[in-house]
């Protein structure tokens, strides 16, 4: 199996997770809040545990050889700086704009704090677009990365070590710092902090030191992945969503998002599924960071507008925000994204291969 392929593979399920995330908001903002018991509710939580899980799993293929010291470290940083800022600044401004004139100095502060990304280390409350706050974890993951690697490199047992003291900082969240008694809003402030989440990027790091070279048959891979897609679907837990992250419960769904991505990455019969499910799939995931960051700021602009039409019922804005949102998250990255991305790597001489960078793009 290639390198390529195994790409793909993270592409289509990094689609899935963007989708489903932005199912999630549609119910969410034009119907009911989803529930723990369905699985649109549950993706709605563990859709982002799949990005992180992903995220360290591509930054750990794409750069385990590139980042060697100081200086290289310092280019993988621009290049993510030149891959998240720009449509994050892009939906900031699309944000803000409206209103600026009621904007004050600490207005200012949180958009300085949003565009420079520092929200993510200062206060990752303070993001501004809805979801954003998971890209403030990211950028704290980014900046630690480059130590990740280095310790992954010089010794898997260090790095398979350091995954597990973050597991542990986990589960101090989950059984004592997040309670069951009360809801996720009231909590919503200790589930973003990115030390709680860390731990599904370091695991997606420690998937590809300790499975790179495993191959996997097929069958075993789909049946994995399957059983995994079964507890999204079917485990006995209901209510307030906050049932999905505190108790032993979290353990379960931790276990069955970082079997779905080992399953999908190490899924080695990609040219057995048709060519045009397998386009789809890949606009999708080429498109997944607009999908994510576009769909809020689409569905603020397009109620706005079909509610001064009178046009304003939840299935015209289930049917209409979402399905602008896929045409122009894929329009933004054939014709913004991807040339800043270019431009990015020009100005960072040292580059990685094809295969290693299309990762990195994620």
């Amino acid at each position: 199996m290639t390198a390529n392929n195994r790409l793909e593979t993270l592409d289509w399920l990094r689609g899935f997770a963007a989708l489903s995330i932005m199912v999630y908001h549609v119910r969410l903002w034009h119907f009911s809040a989803p529930d723990a018991s369905s699985f649109i509710g549950r993706m709605g939580i563990y859709g982002v545990s799949i990005f992180f899980v992903l995220s360290g799993l591509s930054m750990a293929m794409a750069y385990a050889r590139f980042i060697v010291d100081l200086r290289t470290s310092a280019l993988f940083l621009a290049r993510r700086v030149f891959r998240i800022w720009p449509l994050l600044w892009v939906c900031v401004a699309l944000v803000v704009l409206p209103d600026i004139s009621q904007c004050d100095r600490s207005c200012a502060a949180r958009v300085a704090w949003n565009l420079t990304t520092a929200f993510g280390f200062v206060a990752p409350g303070s993001y501004i677009n809805a979801g954003a706050w998971s890209i403030g974890n990211e950028v704290v993951y980014y900046a630690l990365t480059p130590w990740i690697i280095l310790v992954n490199e010089r010794s898997r047992l260090a790095g398979n070590v350091l995954a597990l003291l973050a597991f542990g900082v986990a589960m101090l969240f989950s059984f004592h710092l997040l309670t069951p008694g009360a809801s996720l809003a009231s909590q919503w402030s200790t589930y973003i902090n990115p030390f709680h989440n860390l731990v599904f990027y370091l695991t997606g790091v420690v998937i590809y030191y300790n499975a790179k070279d495993l191959h996997v048959r097929a069958g075993v891979a789909l049946a994995a992945l399957l059983l995994a897609a079964g507890v999204f679907v079917l485990f006995p837990v209901a209510g307030n969503q906050i049932h999905l992250i505190a108790g032993p419960v979290r353990l379960v769904f931790m276990a069955a998002t970082i079997v779905v991505v080992v399953a999908v990455y190490k899924f080695e019969a990609v040219q057995s599924v048709p060519r045009f499910v397998r386009t789809i799939l890949q606009r999708l995931g080429d498109a997944t960071y607009g999908v994510y960051l576009l769909y809020p700021v689409v569905d603020l602009y397009a109620t706005r507008a079909l509610s001064g039409l009178g046009w304003s019922h939840p299935w015209t804005l289930a049917i209409v925000a979402p399905t602008l949102t896929l045409a122009l998250a894929s329009l933004s990255y054939e014709y913004f994204e991807k040339p800043i991305i270019r431009f990015g790597r020009s100005l960072t001489a040292i580059a990685p291969t094809v295969s290693r960078e299309r990762a990195a793009d994620s």
